[in-house]
């Protein structure tokens, strides 16, 4: 082998082979950026590869692309299913996208069934567990970076002592493919008064405790106090989702939680205002869609989301937990269209900091560094 195919140069060209894995079966952000992942590493000339539940709806829209998964049998990996994967595929580096991926890559590492170094993505903010089978799998040798998606998510990881790698932050992308044109505002009849409108306030978000639905149904019943045409759609699907609907139903809201849509991007579109109301939360990766639609928002400032917007800018924050404030933010701009129409201007501008490539581009780098700190 010459030399010039050894230099540091060439290694940085030299294309990789990444396996990576996600025991999800329902869609949310982070499955939704998997498939950007995917997608713009293969545009790259990378081989990338996900092994995934066969019954799974990432399995789907990877397949509905003209990429093949590695199927797996259920929502948790089987260590030797996933060790036979590795070894058929052959990866340079192992992508671990969610906690059961980690748990069993690490196990499989332990009993020896695979070898190839491990990076961890890490989406939610949520404090790591203190047993010692959690400080074992986030502190194990094999994991040669995990990626936070925000300063906040770094943070909590960096408190729990647990974690022995470097973190490193690469923050949310939105899909090109699906944010098409723009946001396309609803017609409004000028001669309506504004109190008398069927506003549409929505969100995008799993019905978890951690996104909070009583503060978005106690702020939506203020809302409609004030504009009782107003509706309200929660889109997503979650345990909570029965127990929300009850609630609103007993406020007198006029609420709608249809679950899982296929076409959420054509459904935000409809939306006047995007109301989050989150109490935790990693980033917000529907907060971004929103952005790139042109969507005025009202959010809470729940964990990362103050690392996307600066209030006043292209967003209005409040704290958590207060469904006061989430509402009269909703009614602000409800009520102004002077406001409606800067917020839209500035969180569209502020999209392009959020592209799919530079997503794609920030991981690779991460990945080719995790490799470097492994043969160090």
């Amino acid at each position: 082998m010459s030399d010039e195919r050894l230099s540091p140069q060439n290694e940085l060209l030299k294309p990789l082979r990444i396996l990576h894995i996600s025991t999800a079966l329902d869609w949310r952000g982070g499955e939704q950026q998997l498939l950007l992942l995917h997608r713009e590493l293969l545009a790259m000339g990378h081989e990338s590869a996900v092994y995934c539940p066969n019954d799974s709806v990432l399995r789907k829209k990877i397949e509905a692309e003209g990429s093949a998964c590695i199927p797996c049998p259920g929502h948790k990996a089987s260590i030797r299913r996933l060790s036979q994967s590795v070894r058929d595929h052959r990866p340079d580096l192992i992508s671990l996208h969610d906690p059961n991926a980690h748990t069993a890559a690490v196990k499989a590492q332990l009993l020896r069934f695979i070898d190839q170094p491990m990076v961890l993505h890490r989406k939610v903010d949520f404090a790591l567990g203190r047993n010692p089978l959690s400080r074992f799998k986030y502190g194990h040798p094999s994991i040669r970076a995990v990626i936070a998606v925000s300063e906040a998510v770094r943070r909590v990881l960096q408190a729990s002592g647990a974690v022995r790698a470097p973190i490193e932050v690469v923050r949310d992308a939105f899909d090109p493919r699906r944010i098409h044109g723009g946001h396309r505002p609803r017609f409004m009849d000028a001669e309506v008064p504004v109190y008398e409108r069927e506003w549409l306030v929505g969100t995008v978000a799993a019905f978890a405790d951690h996104k909070d639905p009583e503060t978005f149904i106690r702020a939506a019943r203020m809302v409609q106090n004030r504009f009782p045409k107003a509706r309200f759609v929660w889109l997503g699907e979650g345990r909570l989702r029965s127990k929300a609907l009850q609630m609103a139903s007993e406020a007198g809201i006029r609420f709608e939680a249809p679950g899982f849509v296929e076409d959420v991007i054509e459904r935000m579109r409809l939306f006047d205002v995007l109301m989050y109301s989150s109490k935790e939360e990693g980033l917000g990766s529907s907060l971004i869609d929103a952005m790139a639609l042109g969507l005025p928002i009202a959010s809470t400032a729940a964990g990362g989301i103050p690392e996307l917007f600066e209030h006043g800018g292209a967003a209005l924050l409040s704290e958590v937990k207060k469904p006061e404030a989430l509402a009269s933010h909703v009614m602000r701009i409800l009520e102004d269209s002077g406001l409606r129409q800067s917020l839209s201007d500035r969180a569209r501008a502020e999209s392009v900091h959020f592209g799919a490539r530079a997503y794609a581009e920030q991981t690779l780098a991460i990945y080719r560094r995790a490799l470097s700190w492994e043969e160090a």
